[in-house]
């Protein structure tokens, strides 16, 4: 890949990208259930694992950000009751996150608002080109992983 390629594909990722989130955005903050993408990251970072908590100190290693960064976020979300901080009782420094029942519901809102906005912004691709994108993306996320 030149650097010309690379500069290209960056902003065209970058434009897309912030483009879904705007969309996003406005469909999530004008239902009942308003949520940033801030929070529904922090949500996203949660459901990913295994059995549904984690780390804070991994949200934030996930998301590319210092723990400090993403205070304000989890102080957010369970003052609004989407989550709960715990310990573990053989490690009582590491603070641990998990979405409540309210947290899910909240984060299956938003996985229906966003079948509309991909769906608009994919719209008029084949299903092979759409397969081929995925595909390159988790190749991508891979590399991406093996270098953090």
């Amino acid at each position: 890949m030149t650097a010309e390629q690379a500069i290209h594909i960056c902003k065209h990722m970058t434009f897309t990208s912030d483009h879904i989130h705007i969309r996003l955005e406005k469909r999530v903050m004008h239902s009942p259930k308003r949520i940033t993408l801030a929070k529904m990251r922090v949500m996203g970072c949660i459901l990913q694992e295994p059995d549904t908590q984690i780390k804070l100190k991994d949200i934030a290693q996930h998301l590319g950000v210092s723990a400090g960064a993403i205070s304000q976020t989890i102080d957010s979300l369970e003052k609004e009751g989407e989550l709960e901080r715990f310990t573990l009782p053989d490690d009582r420094r590491v603070v641990h996150v998990r979405l409540t029942r309210k947290g899910r519901t909240i984060k299956a809102s938003f996985e229906q608002a966003m079948y509309p906005v991909m769906k608009e912004a994919t719209q008029g691709i084949s299903p092979n080109d759409l397969a081929t994108f995925c595909s390159v993306l988790a190749h991508m996320q891979a590399n991406l992983k093996q270098i953090a």
